[in-house]
């Protein structure tokens, strides 16, 4: 476990453990802030599972365009229809 994931399930941890407790009896934190809290947890899931591979359809990716099954089979009735003439 990193050191970040640590750092994101320690406050869910604190953040659960709070939201327990009656609401007079939460630290201000929590009471006060809660939604906020949980939008920095949002934001430590996308750094520690940011994925940095581009897209298929990025001008920066070097994957092969995938074809079905279908556009196969309609590119090649096409092209035999060219090499007819």
């Amino acid at each position: 476990m990193t050191k970040l994931e640590q750092i994101r399930n320690d406050l869910d941890n604190y953040i659960q453990e709070e939201l327990k407790k009656s609401p007079p009896d939460r630290d201000f934190e929590v009471f006060s802030f809660e939604e906020k809290l949980y939008e920095i947890i949002d934001s430590l899931d996308e750094i520690i599972y940011f994925d940095p591979t581009p897209d298929g359809d990025s001008p920066y990716s070097d994957a092969e365009y995938i074809i079905t099954p279908q556009e196969r089979d309609i590119n090649a009735f096409e092209q035999k229809l060219r090499d007819k003439g």
